[in-house]
């Protein structure tokens, strides 16, 4: 759970602790095709809840046969927030104990259109970085 600001975000499945996760255990990916996706296998599926969004599932849809092509086919998703509040970031499934693994996210604010033009202005990636994180 975040306590977030009103401010546009948007959440990044990245490499970290956790690159994906499997429902049916470890090294249990069945039914593959050719380019890679799979019956069963690594997802990319999590959700987002607050007393504002409700709870949004996001998700490639799809099941794969390594951990990789479940992150490399990972969503991003931008939300906005009007108001200051918790938000719960979290996976979903009807029976854990023969889950594996997880994900990592990376949840950042979206730079406002100001903050654009400061990058444009001459300030570069330093001008944006500093931006970025007095919004944080």
């Amino acid at each position: 759970m975040l306590f977030l600001e009103s401010g546009t975000y948007v959440s990044t499945a990245i490499s970290g602790l956790y690159d994906s996760w499997n429902a049916w255990g470890e090294n249990y990916s069945k039914g593959c095709s050719v380019n890679g996706e799979c019956a069963n296998g690594w997802l990319n599926t999590y959700r987002i809840e607050s007393s504002e969004l409700g709870t949004i599932k996001v998700s490639s849809n799809a099941r794969y046969e390594t951990s990789a092509l479940a992150l490399n086919n990972a969503p991003s998703f931008e939300f906005t927030l009007t108001s200051a509040q918790d938000v719960t970031f979290f996976i979903k499934d009807s029976f854990y104990k023969d889950n594996y693994g997880g994900l990592s996210l990376s949840v950042a604010a979206v730079p406002e259109p100001s903050t654009y033009a400061l990058m444009l202005g001459g300030l570069g990636l330093v001008g944006l970085a500093a931006a970025r994180r007095k919004k944080s």
